[in-house]
């Protein structure tokens, strides 16, 4: 294995933690990641920095990110996150597209309402069906993940079901059971829409890739190039998401760092969908499970 290839991958892995509360920046981040070399873990944070550190409510942040195919398409993955480090957890939690909102006396879905008022509006939307504050939001495309897949880390991860992808054209069947997925697997499990559980089962899916890489990465947040990369991978989305934000989430982060176990809360929707199987309506069970976790 070259160092150079060595670098890319740990390049990966230190992008996606500086901003992990912007999901898909593990996407678009990749396209510099030949640019920039890693740097091993900082000296200079010690254990009583960490003792020091004592979470506030006000430092959790919760992130609506969007995943569209192009730059101009209707998005096609909406994924909600919540960082809390009073509760040491990053709770994760995948919508499929035909989720059903209902705010200011209508109804429509979440692709419908990206569709007619794009990223604040279906944030807005979100917002008033779950009755949860959702502070920031970000747009990427996942095209730009498959443009720059060669330059990603691998990530451990199990299939429950026998997936037939494509990569470069060639078809590729992934059986049951762990598997170390290259950038472009992810990618193309992502976007696979052929899950015997329909959308649902790829909403689950995403949820879990995303708790693997966090979970998996995490300890990468000590580096002594977080603030540069960061810097580098903030203007590759479409976000409200500041430096600011940023800077006051890396003591939690690295506090969660040091816990020795996954930090990650996966929640998998309860609902049904109706006679169209387009249309996701979640079950009263779910929304109290996200109040719970995201208030």
């Amino acid at each position: 294995m070259s160092t150079y290839a060595s670098r890319r991958r740990k390049y990966f892995a230190l992008s996606f933690i500086s901003a992990f509360f912007v999901f898909w920046l593990v996407f678009l981040l990749l396209m510099s990641a030949g640019q920039t070399s890693s740097s091993p873990r900082a000296v200079g944070d010690s254990t009583s920095a960490l003792i020091a550190y004592q979470p506030q409510e006000e430092d959790a942040l919760t992130l609506l990110a969007f995943g569209t195919e192009h730059p101009g398409s209707v998005a096609d993955t909406f994924l909600l996150l919540r960082f809390d480090p009073v509760r040491g957890q990053v709770v994760v939690v995948t919508f499929p597209p035909g989720t059903v909102l209902t705010h200011n006396d209508a109804a429509e879905t979440l692709a419908d309402a990206f569709r007619f008022g794009g990223a604040a509006y279906t944030r807005s939307a979100l917002e008033q069906t779950l009755s949860v504050p959702i502070d920031r939001h970000a747009r990427v495309t996942l095209s730009g993940f498959v443009a720059a897949a060669a330059a990603v880390g691998t990530v451990e991860f199990e299939l429950y079901e026998p997936l037939s992808i494509h990569i470069e054209g060639q078809p590729i069947t992934l059986n049951p059971g762990m598997h170390l997925l290259d950038g472009r697997q992810v990618a193309e499990l992502i976007r696979y829409q052929g899950h015997s559980g329909g959308q649902a089962g790829r909403a689950k899916l995403t949820t879990r890739l995303v708790c693997a890489v966090i979970d998996q990465r995490i300890d990468v947040v000590h580096s002594t190039l977080l603030n540069q990369i960061f810097a580098t991978v903030i203007n590759l989305v479409d976000t409200d998401v500041t430096y600011a934000d940023f800077e006051r989430r890396v003591s939690g982060a690295r506090a969660m760092a040091e816990q020795g176990e996954p930090v990650t809360l996966p929640i998998i929707l309860q609902g049904r969908f109706c006679e169209d199987d387009v249309r996701f309506y979640l079950a009263d069970t779910a929304l109290a499970q996200i109040a719970r976790a995201f208030l």
